[in-house]
């Protein structure tokens, strides 16, 4: 699966988490500190739900992901960047169908991701 997060434009405020991020997929590890890390930031902006669907991403937790990204996309719709990854993401579970091929494990299957998805749409 490709990158789908792009850390230039997140300056100084999550430096530390793209660095724990770094690279094709960290360990869990690393994915565990960098969720401490914004565990611990207080104002959960649009770019806060972006760096969070990117940890996300990489936990394989998918359909978080996608929330996170449409929550950016709710809080600052005018940011490409945010368009653009859920747009990959979206692009890469449709490839993943159309060709029979599950997505790494992850925290949802795909029946229970669509019908919480269609509850939580409503609540999120």
């Amino acid at each position: 699966m490709r990158n789908l997060f792009e850390n230039g434009e997140s300056g100084e405020r999550f430096v530390e988490v793209w660095a724990l991020l770094n690279g094709d997929y960290p360990d869990e590890k690393a994915l565990d500190e960098a969720q401490k890390l914004l565990d611990g930031v207080k104002e959960k902006d649009a770019e806060w739900h972006y760096v969070q669907a990117a940890v996300d991403f990489y936990k394989r937790f998918y359909y978080d992901c996608r929330k996170r990204l449409k929550k950016a996309i709710r809080l600052d719709p005018e940011n490409g960047k945010y368009r653009a990854a859920l747009a990959e993401l979206e692009e890469t579970v449709k490839s993943a169908k159309e060709a029979g091929k599950p997505l790494p494990e992850g925290k949802w299957d795909g029946c229970a991701e669509g019908c919480c998805e269609a509850c939580c749409e409503s609540l999120c």
